[in-house]
């Protein structure tokens, strides 16, 4: 079972929710725009929540994550895009609702800016709304575009 205190970033978690950071901050090397014509919108969700996790976490305690959901709930790492409600149950648990809340929406900050989207936090959005707004922002691109 995977605890809190086997998590060695869960004390930076709780700092940013108590500060509300709600950015992700960016090294020169992670700041590339995903073309979204060659990936679907799942697989930059994904690939949000990996580069996030990572950025916060470390790569093994993310592993450790992906290795319990997998165990746990029969959730692998490309199934994450639809069921993001199981992976932010499992970081309530680990970080408590601030914590995961802030989690949550330093990924969708991410995925905004993978689909070079300009992201605003909304009160009371989860992180389902925030993909759903994405998808009908890419939408109306795509309307524009045809246009």
């Amino acid at each position: 079972m995977l605890r809190k205190k086997d998590i060695p970033g869960i004390k930076a978690v709780r700092e940013l929710g108590e500060s509300e950071e709600s950015s992700v901050h960016d090294d020169e090397s992670s700041n590339k725009h995903i073309s979204t014509s060659a990936k679907t919108l799942d697989a930059v969700v994904v690939e949000s929540i990996d580069t996030v996790l990572n950025q916060l976490l470390a790569r093994k305690v993310t592993e450790a994550i992906y290795d319990y959901l997998e165990r746990n709930h029969s959730l692998a790492r490309d199934e994450l895009a639809q069921n993001a409600d199981k992976l932010f149950a499992v970081l309530d648990g680990l970080f408590g609702h601030q914590g995961r809340k802030v989690v949550s929406r330093c990924i969708a900050h991410r995925l905004f800016e993978n689909l070079n989207l300009t992201f605003t936090a909304v009160a009371g959005f989860e992180f389902s709304d925030y993909v759903e707004t994405a998808r009908r922002l890419l939408a109306a691109r795509l309307t524009e575009k045809r246009m």
